[in-house]
């Protein structure tokens, strides 16, 4: 990865290049061959204690079965940075599964400011809503960010019933086209620069 003029960040996969980038910088991009894909919005709330859901928090056992459920939402795969994403310290991590088979994960981690939600998978909004209420309860009283593509109006309601407000965008942009993946699946982000 590597910053373009601080604006964003490209990521690089055998079929395209990608960005995060600024909205007021997308026409530059442009010039470069970038085509914008989706705009993600930054949404900010507060965390609040729910009942448990049924969620798990991840283990060992799980991260091969999560590595091969990301690479359907995620354009490559990532098995070594989801050992250390999911496991960092002042992290919580929880995985969805329905009659053993995972159908989504997630994980909150401690930030500069609050906590971020991400990434946040899931087949649906039903296992979404699951895994953000046991995810947001690790942040009880404390500020909580999810970054949500815009395309994805489930993720859109499943932020607004929580209280939480756009404070950010930013425009995700390819050269030669979006890589295929589950896009309706991402309820959040990984993050900004990882996509």
């Amino acid at each position: 990865m590597s910053a373009i003029r601080g604006f964003g960040f490209l990521g690089r996969t055998r079929e395209c290049h990608r960005l995060d980038g600024v909205l007021a910088q997308v026409d530059n991009y442009a010039k470069s061959g970038f085509v914008l894909d989706v705009r993600n919005a930054r949404y900010r709330g507060i965390g609040a204690k729910a009942p448990a859901s049924g969620t798990a928090s991840v283990a060992d056992a799980d991260l091969t079965e999560i590595a091969d459920y990301d690479r359907t939402c995620f354009p490559a795969l990532r098995e070594a940075f989801l050992r250390a994403w999911l496991t960092s310290p002042d992290s919580f991590s929880h995985v969805a599964r329905d009659g053993g088979e995972i159908v989504g994960y997630g994980t909150i981690r401690r930030c500069r400011e609050g906590w971020k939600i991400g990434p946040l998978f899931a087949n649906d909004a039903t296992v979404a809503k699951r895994l953000f209420a046991d995810l947001r309860s690790h942040a009880d009283g404390e500020l909580v960010y999810l970054d949500v593509p815009t395309s994805n109006a489930p993720a859109i309601d499943l932020a607004i019933a929580a209280g939480m407000d756009v404070v950010f965008e930013t425009a995700r942009m390819y050269t030669g086209g979006r890589p295929a993946f589950a896009a309706a699946r991402v309820f959040g982000v990984t993050s900004f620069e990882l996509g």
